[in-house]
């Protein structure tokens, strides 16, 4: 049985996780510099851009994760 608001319901959620990634990479930038050491910090900077580039992939993997089940769903 299929939730007919599931798209709207996924892009709620993914919405909110790309907003989550974000802020979890803005806090990583701000808070290395004041703990860590000069490696460190530029260790967490290429952390915080590599989850701001992964999400987006995330999102659209979860995407089409949706679409296949509905499609499956759908021949069933």
């Amino acid at each position: 049985m299929s939730n007919p608001n599931r798209n709207q319901l996924f892009a709620a959620k993914a919405a909110i996780f790309a907003e989550t990634s974000s802020r979890l990479a803005g806090l990583g930038r701000l808070a290395a510099p004041q703990v860590g050491t000069e490696k460190e910090i530029k260790e967490a900077n290429k952390l915080s851009a590599r989850l701001e580039e992964i999400a987006p992939a995330i999102v659209k993997a979860g995407r089409i994760v949706l679409q296949v089940n509905l499609t499956l769903l759908l021949c069933i």
